[in-house]
């Protein structure tokens, strides 16, 4: 599992850089994107294992980004999104959209490895 790319989507740079941070340590590949835009060039281009998605960005979301691959036949790696906001009404929105999980901020360290771990092992 160590090696396997992991892309963290996200337009807050700190928020980026920490969960790079802890996926980075235990040995997973990190690629990062600012937007949902960007998100789709590395989706395209690398063979991504698994995406953790921020559900709010400018100008395209994690929503936007799940509906775009969704609506153009690109093949999504599992996708986490993330969120500081109350999870319940997102849940069913999210899984429509192919999110396998939501995941609320501020991350647990060891919670989003373990997650990343096991929607790698689930593909």
């Amino acid at each position: 599992m160590a090696g396997e790319k992991i892309l963290i989507v996200d337009d807050n740079e700190p928020t980026r850089q920490l969960m790079a941070g802890i996926l980075g340590s235990v040995g997973f590949e990190v690629m990062q994107a600012a937007d949902g835009g960007s998100a789709i060039k590395v989706i395209e281009d690398h063979d991504v294992a698994c995406a953790i998605v921020d559900q709010y960005m400018e100008p395209m979301g994690g929503f936007e980004l799940a509906k775009y691959l969704k609506d153009n036949d690109i093949p999504a790696p599992p996708m986490v999104l993330i969120t500081a906001h109350e999870t319940s009404d997102l849940l069913t929105r999210g899984m429509e959209l192919g999110f396998k999980q939501i995941l609320q901020k501020p991350v647990v360290p060891n919670r989003l490895v373990l997650l990343v771990e096991r929607l790698i092992k689930a593909k």
